[in-house]
């Protein structure tokens, strides 16, 4: 529907502008007609041929507006105030940790960290882009449907005025009727169209005879028709004010065709005849916009644009008409037309300017590194030693050195072997980070991950880290021949960190042999699938390469949900295609390390599919909870127990949970045992329970089951866990297995709730 919003007002805009060009320099016949563009392309739902002057291409060139648009959809409604937000973030961390140490030391300033960060968590509610896409189709259809509502009512209501109309005599094709019940003559019905006057019109025979010729004039256009397809656009694009702008300006050029349409009818010699009669007769007011019949009411500005159009005399210019029938063509041509493929990828920014307006050399480098920016020299010291073009220190002496400043970053030039050596022999996030290239030579950054400053002086010292790394990589990249440089492994851990880093991440699995596809999304700041995602890049050993399609092969595609990063990956292939900020660049990645959590000959695809979709889509196709009807605890637990275990039967083809049957066996309530009052009560409390031993058996219980199964793949070893062991009953195939879960479940406003289950008490 975008693409339609987008297109329908570009045409809209461009006719409204056309109007007042071509009224009184063209037939209104024609000006009228041009408003069935509008109306075929806001019902008709499809774009006749990709185009690169479409005006959808046109706009995805548009990267500011875009940009704009994506801020204002990925902005959080708060769910609850900063107060609240922290004081349950705060009950949370010492329900789990114990009360906050206030003796600031580090490790209480620690704790207030996560608890700052926990409260943020807690107040980001949804995007304004999520709330469209749960609610915006409702909503739409809702609006419809009540405008679809409006339009009987007031339809219906003029067909009830116009029950007491009386037949009359008339030399004309249609019947006609008089009635006193409205304002002026109407043309009114669709399957069987009448013509209704009143007793004014009646009264004189010249203007019935003009009346009739007005109102035929309709009937032969087949304005009660057009009405029809008016009213049917004001109904799904209720929400659209230009829609309903259209709809006006096309009822009032269908006035000025249907004058011309007269006229012609009449005689050139009724024409000053025909306009006095169109003034004693016209009522002053507004018609609804939903109502079909074409009653003759207006106001007095748009009376008096008939009246000077009917004067007029209007004739047709040829080079005007050309001019017309030209723009009329573009817009039409940039409207029914869709974007090509793959314009829709977010376009590349242009590489910024230089700093500086000619070229440095590279044999000033160092000493423009070693010049320190004014504005930070309170804060950070430069200086040329251990074969560094630059180290860069914070100038607030630390205790864990012994009274030196604690180092910031050094900026060093290697060539390929040196940088090698370097990344294979440094300790995991001491690696250098190259940033620039000249010819063989690469230009990297060291920091230390050590916190060798003091607590209080984190703030500052992060600060002055992101201001002189600004500055390093901007004075290194303003150097002749140098150009920006990211290694293969450091650029896909970049698309990672930035997938991380939004607001959500959407996961979409396209299985081989189906158009199905299934797509979730997750929140990235919470659980182990952000963290098996941000692990990604440093499992496997990556070279920038070609990219080429797997033809038929099963797809999985994840993308930030501000659409600042994506990942494409086929099954079976080694391929990976990477987009960050507009570019997309092919990877190699070939699995490299020595704790296989996957398989040795794993492909990224076959990674990212185990340790990160299947278990996204298994969270999601959970239940965990079970609206209170009354029933009995024995109901509650096999319905939640099927919920929560029947998800494994709903996966995607292929996921690592997929099973072919998953039946519930043996549930049993009112669990564990207790042999004494003082060991239930020991129990709540060892668990730090919010519920009280007196709860027991009332608004909380415990429970038990099996689940007996058929994973889709015999040797797939996820199940074997814990209790599992093969099934020995009846009722399964060959093959089946059975584990045994125990959990608890309570009573909250939301219903019977259990956030999940083990193999033990």
């Amino acid at each position: 529907m975008k693409a339609i919003l987008i297109t329908s007002s570009i045409l809209i805009l461009a006719l409204a502008a056309l109007r007042p060009v071509l009224r009184g320099r063209f037939k209104p016949q024609v000006q009228y007609a041009l408003w069935l563009i509008a109306a075929v392309r806001l019902l008709v739902p499809f774009e006749s041929a990709p185009s690169a002057f479409s005006a959808l291409a046109l706009l995805d060139k548009a990267e500011r507006p875009a940009q704009v648009a994506q801020a204002i959809g990925q902005t959080h409604i708060p769910t609850q105030s900063y107060g609240s937000a922290w004081d349950q973030a705060l009950r949370e961390y010492e329900q789990s940790n114990g009360p906050i140490t206030t003796d600031g030391g580090y490790e209480g300033l620690q704790a207030y960290e996560q608890v700052e960060y926990r409260a943020q968590a807690l107040m980001r509610g949804p995007t304004l882009a999520q709330l469209f896409d749960q609610y915006a189709r409702p909503v739409w259809l809702g609006g419809a449907a009540l405008m679809a509502v409006w339009f009987l009512l007031v339809n219906l209501r003029l067909r009830r005025r116009l029950r007491t109309a009386l037949p009359v005599e008339a030399d004309c094709p249609l019947p006609v009727y008089v009635s006193d019940a409205l304002p002026s003559p109407c043309l009114c019905g669709t399957f069987r169209p009448r013509i209704y006057v009143t007793p004014a019109a009646l009264a004189d025979p010249d203007r019935l005879r003009h009346v009739l010729a007005h109102e035929l004039t309709h009937y032969r256009h087949k304005d009660h028709w057009w009405a029809l397809v008016r009213c049917a656009c004001l109904s799904l694009y209720w929400f659209d004010p230009l829609v309903w702008w259209a709809a006006a300006l096309s009822r009032q050029d269908c006035e000025l065709a249907c004058d011309a349409g007269a006229i012609r009818r009449l005689g050139e010699g009724e024409r000053l005849s025909y306009g006095r009669t169109l003034i004693a007769m016209i009522a002053a007011g507004r018609t609804s916009l939903l109502q079909t019949a074409t009653t003759m009411t207006g106001g007095k500005r748009r009376v008096k644009e008939r009246v000077e159009l009917i004067a007029r005399r209007p004739k047709t210019a040829v080079a005007l008409t050309l001019a017309a029938a030209l723009l009329v063509g573009c817009a039409v041509g940039c409207t029914f037309t869709g974007a090509p493929e793959g314009s829709q990828e977010p376009v590349t920014s242009p590489d910024p300017a230089p700093l500086s307006s000619q070229a440095l050399n590279t044999a000033t480098l160092p000493a423009r590194l070693l010049d320190v920016p004014e504005e930070l020299r309170d804060h950070v010291e430069a200086a040329s030693e251990n074969g560094a073009l630059a180290v860069y220190y914070f100038k607030k002496p630390s205790d864990a050195l012994g009274g030196e400043y604690p180092s910031l970053l050094a900026v060093r030039q290697l060539s390929q072997e040196q940088l090698d050596e370097a990344v294979s022999s440094s300790a995991q996030g001491h690696e250098p980070l190259p940033f620039a290239r000249s010819g063989g030579q690469y230009y990297v950054l060291n920091w230390s991950i050590a916190i060798e400053y003091a607590p209080e002086d984190k703030e500052q010292f992060n600060a002055a880290f992101e201001s002189i790394k600004a500055f390093a990589e901007k004075t290194v990249l303003e150097t002749e021949g140098v150009e920006p440089y990211a290694p293969p492994q450091q650029a896909v851990q970049a698309v990672i960190d930035r997938l991380l880093a939004a607001p959500a991440i959407q996961l979409s699995l396209a299985p081989a042999g189906t158009s199905r596809v299934y797509a979730y999304s997750f929140d990235p700041s919470e659980g182990f699938n952000s963290y098996n995602l941000s692990l990604f890049a440093s499992r496997f050993r990556w070279e920038e390469t070609g990219y080429s399609t797997s033809e038929g092969a099963a797809s999985l595609r994840i993308e930030a949900s501000d659409g600042s990063a994506y990942l494409y990956l086929s099954e079976g292939s080694y391929l990976v295609l990477a987009n960050q900020g507009g570019e997309s660049v092919c990877y190699k990645g070939v699995y490299s390390v020595e704790d296989y959590v996957v398989t040795p000959d794993a492909t990224p695809f076959d990674y990212l599919r185990r340790m990160v979709f299947d278990p996204v889509e298994l969270n999601y196709l959970r239940s965990t909870t079970v609206p209170d009807r009354g029933q009995s605890h024995e109901d509650i637990a096999q319905e939640w127990a099927e919920n929560w275990e029947g998800a494994m039967a709903q996966t995607a083809p292929g996921s690592r949970y997929a099973c072919t049957i998953v039946r519930i066996e043996n549930v049993r309530v009112d669990q564990p045992e207790f042999e004494s009052r003082e060991a239930l009560e020991e129990f709540v409390k060892d668990r730090n329970f919010a519920f009280t031993a007196d709860d027991f058996g009332k608004i909380w219980f415990g429970f038990s089951y099996d689940t007996v199964f058929v994973p889709e793949d015999p040797d797939e070893e996820t199940m074997w866990a814990g209790n599992t062991r093969y099934y020995e009953g009846s009722g399964a195939p060959e093959g089946a297995l059975v584990y045994s879960h125990v959990g608890y479940i309570w009573l909250t406003d939301e219903g019977w709730i259990c956030t999940g289950v083990g193999t033990g008490w």
